[in-house]
């Protein structure tokens, strides 16, 4: 910047020798020299933002051209050949033909499904008759429980039963009194009824095969024919309480 000035003070000078009798003319040239060295510093600036411009594209280009160039990949060393190969074709026959089986032997036997029992439907038991029964019913004789196991038995041949003998009177009411408690058990108050019936009948005077058709009458809803055999009960045997 000094010596810019210094540049424009020479030509100011050497302007002032080349006129010296013009004086309104150097008066001008020192107007103008003044104005000129005013504009100085805003030309200077602008000239240095120019260069600064004009080196830091310099700067920028040096630059990108020293940069190194990526490496290109390499090419494939597989040939085309082996990328286009294409698949074996399989013969329609081939494909086609049926799986033959690795052994014909005897197939092996399927197992056969479990058998599913079948339950069996449970009737409704009376459990205060059955009680009941339990309770009045009268205590078996020696031979009354090998009667009626051989009562359930298998039938013997001819031989063996020519040699059986007849039932007592006793053995008889105690078959019916367990035929009795048997069907108060399976809920059949009809049939435990006449069972006790065929035991009165035998002995009449059993009062616990009495008691018990009585109660198996009340239970069954039949209150008049449990009062009428309760009452025959006492006509026969007035002193049983």
């Amino acid at each position: 910047m000094s010596i810019i000035n210094q540049m424009l003070r020479d030509l100011d000078a050497r302007r002032a020798e080349s006129a010296p009798a013009d004086q309104p003319a150097l008066r001008g040239l020192a107007v103008g020299g003044r104005l000129a060295h005013h504009r100085t510093p805003a030309l200077v600036w602008g000239l240095l933002v120019l260069v600064v411009v004009l080196a830091a594209t310099l700067v920028h280009v040096v630059a990108a051209e020293r940069e190194p160039v990526p490496a290109l990949p390499a090419a494939s060393a597989t040939p085309l050949a082996k990328l286009e190969r294409p698949a074996p074709v399989v013969p329609p026959q081939a494909a086609e033909r049926p799986a033959q089986p690795a052994a014909t032997g005897t197939p092996a036997p399927q197992p056969e499904p479990p058998a599913q029992a079948i339950p069996t439907p449970e009737e409704p038991a009376q459990p205060s008759v059955v009680a009941l029964a339990r309770t009045t019913a009268p205590a078996a004789e020696p031979g009354g429980e090998q009667h009626r196991q051989e009562g359930t038995r298998v039938p013997a041949p001819a031989a063996v039963q020519k040699q059986r003998r007849p039932l007592s009177t006793a053995q008889r009411v105690e078959a019916a009194l367990a035929e009795a408690s048997a069907a108060i058990r399976r809920g059949d108050q009809t049939a435990a009824a006449q069972a006790l019936g065929r035991a009165l009948s035998m002995e009449p005077s059993h009062a616990g095969a009495r008691e018990l058709l009585a109660k198996v009458y009340i239970a069954g809803g039949r209150v008049v024919e449990a009062r009428a055999v309760l009452g025959d009960g006492i006509r026969l045997q007035p002193g049983h309480p």
